[in-house]
């Protein structure tokens, strides 16, 4: 009887309006708050408790569920400012009595869809695709964790051709089923890459079916997709695509150091569906999955820079110009810094967010391994520099701002400085603590809040480990009086 009162109670619960109406599905926000909210049909009995339900990703693309409590109002606020920029999901649990039951999975079983997209300016990489290009033209670079990705392209009438060249040490791939057979590819946990296409080059935030792309194992494996969000409709395309890869080192062995692969594809246009002409622009981006056994995951980084958290943003990619022959240096140049203003100007409603630092795209050639080091340790200071005095400063926030995972943040900086990383965070604390204690008269505990310190016993622990005495003492000694 009490299985069919509840069920009577859950069907009675159906016939209320309730729904939410903020945000709205499929919308993007800009802010660091947005507002949840639901309603009911007037005449409809107000529910006793309602719980929001926010799904979305962490850094390091791990989904998480958050739960907030509604006010009177049966709204909430929420507050973005931690959050990565990406798509997340809600719904909403209206409890009355015994009775619960969810709203907002009509358009997606994990809630409302909606998109925190707080960068306003659309990116400005261009790569320019030659046609018939046999010489390697326009030989471009990025970098993930510790690889080296170097591209460059061509085009005929048939087909877009790409060379995706990795230097990487250490080579790893798991054995699965592909997406073609029925499952996904798990490129996440290997090495390889992802090509990323905007067909229509129209820089939406959520997918439409014009968005494919095309994942390739280090091991040849390969899998193409496409999907519209507003449908939930998932494709599989690319099976007319032509993909090589050369592996130079071991697979699953990193007791030895690899050289790293080449990827090389072929991609018929009517896969793509464009008729090619010059002059044509697509959306586009290249990422790399770089796998280390140290990890467990793969970390990935795109050309176009976008957080990877927020990949499937097709805003965020650069761009893929057509161009039928080429042309000297400078006029190509001039003309980039053209395509990038015109881009600036026509986007004019994003932003790049501040703390992400940009990829140069430059002749490989030109860039040689240790200068690239050198300018990320620089990078690694000035960040520091910047955020010493938050006390939750750690290794994996560092790490995400110049894009490497953490286990290789710390080996480099340590290779490169002779120094940890927390030894020289602290180090950098201690000495703005000293700088206070001479010429300020904030209290001990102040000062060790304002150098981004969370308890008076670990500053003075770590003064006294660095000094031989505790910052009273070093007070004393050079302001007597204070």
């Amino acid at each position: 009887m009490r299985k069919l009162a509840l069920l009577f109670l859950s069907l009675n619960y159906q016939l209320y309006a309730y729904r939410i109406v903020s945000p709205v599905p499929f919308s993007v926000h800009r802010t660091e708050y947005i507002k949840f909210q639901i309603t009911a049909e007037e005449g409809d009995p107000l529910p006793e408790s309602v719980r929001f339900i926010v799904i979305g990703k962490k850094i390091g693309e791990i989904w998480d569920t958050l739960f907030f409590t509604a006010g009177n109002s049966y709204s909430y606020v929420f507050n973005c400012k931690t959050m990565v920029d990406n798509k997340f999901f809600l719904s909403a649990s209206i409890k009355r009595g015994v009775d619960s039951v969810v709203i907002g999975r009509e358009y997606n079983p994990k809630g409302i869809p909606f998109i925190l997209d707080r960068n306003e300016k659309y990116s400005d990489k261009l790569h320019v695709s030659f046609f018939r290009n046999k010489k390697g033209e326009g030989e471009t670079v990025f970098f993930c964790n510790n690889n080296r990705v170097s591209f460059n392209s061509s085009w005929d009438r048939d087909s877009l051709y790409l060379t995706v060249k990795v230097q990487d040490e250490n080579i790893n791939v798991v054995s699965d089923v592909g997406f073609l057979d029925g499952q996904y590819l798990r490129l996440w946990e290997m090495d390889g890459i992802e090509v990323s296409f905007d067909v229509l080059n129209d820089k939406k935030e959520f997918h439409n079916l014009d968005d494919k792309e095309l994942l390739v194992a280090v091991d040849g494996r390969h899998i193409g997709y496409l999907w519209n969000d507003s449908v939930g409709i998932v494709m599989k395309w690319g099976k007319g695509s032509r993909v090589r890869v050369d592996v130079k080192g071991s697979v699953n062995i990193n007791t030895d150091k690899d050289t790293g692969y080449v990827v090389w594809l072929s991609i018929p246009w009517s896969e793509l569906g464009i008729q090619p002409a010059a002059e044509l622009k697509l959306g586009f981006d290249i990422q790399n999955y770089d796998r280390d056994l140290s990890e467990d995951y793969a970390f990935r980084s795109s050309w176009s820079g976008v957080l990877r958290e927020n990949n499937d943003n097709t805003s965020e990619w650069g761009t893929l110009l057509l161009r039928k022959k080429n042309i000297p240096a400078g006029v190509y140049g001039l003309l980039s810094f053209l395509v990038a203003i015109s881009v600036f100007c026509l986007v004019i409603k994003k932003k790049r967010k501040t703390g992400i630092a940009a990829d140069v795209s430059v002749p490989i050639r030109d860039i040689p391994v240790k200068e690239d080091e050198a300018l990320r340790i620089r990078e690694i200071k000035q960040y520091i520099a910047e955020h010493y005095d938050n006390p939750d400063l750690n290794r994996e926030m560092i790490a995400r701002y110049i894009r490497v995972a953490p286990s290789y943040l710390s080996t480099l900086f340590k290779k490169e400085t002779g120094q940890g990383l927390n030894d020289y965070i602290n180090h950098y604390r201690i000495q703005k603590a000293m700088e206070l204690l001479k010429s300020s008269r904030y209290s001990i505990s102040e000062i060790a809040f304002q150098v981004g310190f969370n308890t008076v016993k670990n500053f003075t622990r770590i003064f006294k480990e660095h000094f031989g005495c505790t910052p009273s003492e070093y007070r004393e000694k050079e302001k007597p009086g204070i």
